[in-house]
């Protein structure tokens, strides 16, 4: 008697119940054993061969050899990682470009408001002219500005004027010199007035200091000369020379001269004009700043924290989510896009997978209300030529019965596949799966189809979209409690 052809995949199947995958080229070999050969059927829009059960065929054209030949390990090559970190990063600039620009765009205002209702600090600049008498030369009379703006008595004398603290003086107050004879001072502060006050104060210590290292240098440079000035008078009278018959005495009149010029090395300061307030970033930089930072911060928040959020919850990758799948799965898996690129995808996939089919269900791991890929499925059969009834099995929709003999099309929408939900599509035969990106992990595809094979309703095909489907206006959303209603 000939042999019985079996199927490739039964529910009484171990390794289908645990949900297994086997190899299509192992399956093939497995069913030649047993008298059965699979038919060459066409390959998907995808490229890879069409995994349907095979064919009986006589068991005579079997050949021994080939029959007892060893059943080879075979393994899929491997595919370059297309869901690499920067890949993710740019699918999550891509599919979410438009709401990022918009939350770019009101990030920059709120930080540029923000900016500008809490400006920068300020900074009170003023400026002093010295001088020395007796000399062109500046250079030195700015010198001992610079000397006397360095010390601790300046620093504790501006803090005595202004009430602070020195070290808050040391942090605040700057002095420094632009040009020979110029002296500069700015002061910052938080607003214009606690500047402005702080310079004038810096001011006048300055000038105090000025004159209080005058006179020290003074009196160390002249005392002396004065009293060999007066020793040498003395001698003289003791010993009675008198200068106009003598001559006069070349050490005295050197000493009269140093002592004109050290005496004429005094510092003049002509006071500068009142304290001109600026901000210390311009007002311009400040906001734009702002504005860069509150989009830069979007950005990072959308191309960092959004992929890092699904890596972590184990999520359908975005940039290639049908290479994904197809590490999960053992059937087709295409990625239809939206409408219309969509419609010439569904009808190819549906005529080189799908026709001769006489009842398909779609199995659509998605809320209410998403559009209905089912109904999406009926157009592209009737492109084709094919007419087919449809049916929707989803918890509360109405109950349809089809013409006898009309191919049917089945619906079955929901976020989760339950128990009850099982045993509807129990020996329904084949079924496509429909998944979003959005909120759904390989595992979930990967147990789903093991429970439809295992339950006769083995998957053909997957169809999958990134994101979330489109919700579709001119479908009425089911109830919340459809699902509880229905099985109560």
């Amino acid at each position: 008697m000939p042999a019985t052809a079996t199927p490739a995949h039964t529910a009484s199947d171990p390794a289908v119940a645990r949900g297994t995958r086997v190899p299509g080229p192992q399956q093939a070999r497995a069913a030649s054993a047993v008298g059965v050969a699979p038919a060459r059927a066409p390959s998907g829009i995808d490229g890879s061969a069409f995994r349907g059960t095979p064919f009986p065929v006589p068991a005579g054209t079997v050949g021994a050899a080939h029959a007892a030949a060893p059943i080879p390990i075979t393994r899929r090559a491997p595919r370059p990682a297309r869901n690499g970190p920067w890949r993710e990063v740019r699918a999550a600039f891509r599919r979410r470009r438009r709401p990022t620009l918009l939350l770019a765009l009101l990030a920059a205002g709120v930080a540029t408001g923000l900016a500008l209702l809490f400006p920068p600090g300020v900074v009170a600049t003023t400026s002093l002219q010295v001088a020395s008498v007796g000399t062109a030369d500046p250079a030195p009379a700015t010198a001992r500005a610079l000397a006397a703006a360095s010390t601790t008595a300046f620093t504790e004398r501006t803090a005595a004027l202004s009430g602070s603290t020195p070290a808050e003086i040391s942090s605040r107050v700057a002095v420094g010199s632009p040009a020979p004879g110029a002296v500069e001072v700015q002061v910052s502060g938080a607003d214009a007035a606690s500047a402005t006050a702080v310079a004038t104060d810096a001011v006048a210590a300055l000038r105090e200091r000025i004159a209080a290292l005058d006179a020290a240098v003074t009196a160390a440079g002249t005392d002396p000369l004065r009293a060999e000035l007066d020793r040498s008078t003395l001698a003289d009278g003791a010993s009675g020379t008198r200068s106009d018959t003598t001559g006069a005495d070349p050490v005295t009149e050197q000493l009269g001269r140093t002592l004109a010029e050290r005496t004429g090395q005094a510092t003049v300061v002509v006071p500068g004009p009142e304290p001109v307030v600026t901000p210390e970033v311009p007002t311009a930089v400040w906001a734009t700043g702002a504005a860069v930072l509150g989009a830069l911060a979007v950005l990072l928040v959308v191309g960092v924290g959004v992929p890092a959020r699904r890596r972590a919850r184990g999520l359908l990758p975005e940039a290639d989510p049908v290479g994904a799948l197809r590490e999960e799965l053992d059937v087709p898996v295409l990625a239809p896009g939206h409408a219309p690129d969509a419609v010439p995808v569904l009808a190819d996939a549906y005529r080189a997978t799908l026709r001769g089919i006489e009842v398909v269900t779609v199995v659509q791991l998605t809320g209410e209300p998403a559009c209905d890929v089912a109904g999406e499925l009926v157009k592209a059969a009737t492109l084709t030529g094919d007419e087919r009834a449809y049916v929707d099995l989803t918890p509360g929709a109405e109950p349809v019965v089809p013409e006898d003999g009309v191919p049917v099309i089945r619906a079955l929408r929901t976020p989760r596949v339950l128990h009850e939900d099982l045993c509807a599509l129990r020996d329904g035969g084949p079924t496509v799966l429909a998944v979003q990106t959005a909120g759904t992990r390989p595992e979930d595809v990967s147990n789903l189809a093991a429970a439809l094979r295992a339950v006769g309703a083995p998957p053909v095909l997957c169809l999958v979209w990134t994101g979330k489907l489109p919700r579709d206006p001119a479908r009425v959303p089911l109830p919340a409690d459809a699902r509880v209603r229905s099985v109560a």
